[in-house]
């Protein structure tokens, strides 16, 4: 069958500033896309993050090419493009079966097909199997009844299939059809990478962690890894057929398994190979003897999930974390020679004047490289967003997720006593300035000038500094 897979994304076509802050091979699409070659299909991918792809031009092509479906990933935010894609191409190709699936439709279940009438079936949950016995059923090789974690329309109601299992074997996924994505014209977050080109890698699904603020719908409670055999091999081939010289680790805990990390660390230190990579962890999944692994192996930059100052609130969005545990995750890294990053979040549940107070005290006091604060978004389907909904406490004011600034954490979307609304605009300024405009740190981003790849991304990082807005 001729499949396309879509991924919707209007930040590039509103010319808002804050879409220049970095883009990314969206990894879902390329690991569907490789499954669907072994099967037989053919398939073309469509990014809206990259210039020149838009509605019109995807139109022009479906109605040239007639595919047989059309996947399209759907996020939170830009769940209302989402749904204008899938009537665009329902209108250039009635025939074409419209599928949608990604982190959104986990989140709202039967809602993504209501809401979103263009659309014939929608995928729950990880894809790689359940997309091509979906594709079997279009084609009449099997009943629709029979494949597990889909949704669709029958006699005017919606209808969903039985739970899928997740995927426990991880290594028995394809790697991502790298070659149909256009890698170089990605574009890392400013300031945060040394070499091109670059690429992003995941080695891992799923958090043993209760923090409230992620959905375990999508990739679930329990922690699966890709063997460091299959990532290392990933890695050699990005480099060797793509010449890919830094690799982005997606996963949000990079380190739970100790051992997995100190198996790849050996690997990548005997292969003796000059592509460097960076991370993301937890302050209690590192040790300086870990930290200094990672920096021999061609780490150089690791980040945090701090998330606030206060351990009140800590304590309340169960991050499962203390503030020592913090500086002393942060003053390991910067022995073993690594930069580090560390990110915040502001109006988070409880959250008020003096705690908002404490987190920007907190993040001079930790003096990490690079820092990035983020408005707390309460995702539909996390606990974060039950609370919200339920508690009196809080008021919802803005839910409104085709705002881009809704996608990159610069949008109040709940209001709750003791932080009004302007307040948590101004602080979201004076984070970054407090910073950022300290005479260490003018220095140290002053250095980084001179660092290979990072002169015009640093410039391009103060500039965007500069015109922080939040959303209104």
């Amino acid at each position: 069958m001729k499949v396309l897979l879509i991924l919707p994304n209007e930040a590039e076509q509103t010319g808002h500033y804050m879409a220049n802050l970095g883009t990314s091979m969206p990894l879902g699409l390329g690991y569907l896309a490789a499954v669907l070659l072994r099967e037989g299909h053919e398939v073309e991918v469509l990014d809206f993050q990259i210039r020149g792809v838009s509605i019109g031009t995807m139109t022009d092509s479906i109605r040239r090419k007639r595919p047989d479906a059309c996947g399209i990933s759907v996020t939170t935010p830009f769940s209302p493009c989402a749904y204008r894609v899938a009537a665009a191409v329902k209108q250039a190709s009635p025939g074409t079966a419209v599928v949608l699936g990604g982190p959104h439709t986990v989140a709202v279940g039967d809602a993504v097909l209501a809401d979103c009438p263009a659309a014939d079936w929608a995928v729950y949950g990880e894809g790689e199997r359940t997309l091509p016995e979906l594709l079997d059923a279009l084609a009449g090789k099997r009943g629709a009844d029979s494949v597990r974690g889909i949704g669709f329309r029958r006699e005017g109601r919606i209808v969903r299939t039985g739970r899928r299992e997740f995927i426990r074997d991880l290594d028995s996924i394809p790697f991502p059809a790298y070659h149909l994505f256009p890698l170089d014209r990605y574009r890392p977050m400013v300031a945060w990478f040394r070499r091109r080109p670059w690429a992003n890698v995941i080695s891992s699904r799923g958090c043993p962690h209760r923090c409230i603020y992620c959905n375990k719908n999508v990739w679930g409670a329990t922690y699966r890894m890709r063997s460091a055999a299959n990532v290392f091999e990933e890695m050699m081939l990005l480099r060797d057929r793509f010449g890919v010289r830094e690799v982005s680790f997606s996963d949000d805990t990079f380190s739970v398994s100790r051992t997995r990390t100190v198996e790849l660390c050996n690997l990548l230190i005997a292969a003796r190979t000059p592509l460097i990579w960076k991370c993301s962890t937890r302050v209690d999944d590192v040790d300086p003897d870990l930290l200094s692994l990672l920096r021999k192996a061609g780490c150089y930059s690791v980040g945090f999930g701090v998330e606030s100052g206060s351990q009140r609130i800590l304590d309340a969005i169960r991050k499962g974390i203390t503030k020592e545990q913090a500086r002393r995750a942060f003053r390991d890294a910067r022995r073993a020679g690594l930069e580090t990053r560390a990110y915040f979040m502001l109006n988070l549940p409880g959250d008020d004047i003096e705690t908002t107070e404490e987190t920007i005290r907190f993040s001079r006091e930790l003096d990490p490289d690079y820092i990035d604060f983020e408005i707390a978004h309460p995702y539909p389907g996390t606990e974060f967003h039950r609370l919200i909904e339920s508690d009196p406490r809080f008021t919802i004011v803005r839910e409104h997720w085709d705002d881009p600034r809704a996608h990159i954490g610069n949008y109040i979307v709940y209001r709750q006593p003791g932080l009004p609304e302007d307040a948590i605009r101004r602080y979201m300024k004076k984070a970054f300035v407090r910073y950022y405009l300290r005479p260490r740190q003018l220095l140290r981003q002053a250095r980084s000038l001179f660092t290979p790849g990072r002169s015009l991304a640093t410039i391009r990082a103060a500039w965007n500094l500069l015109r922080v807005k939040v959303a209104t």
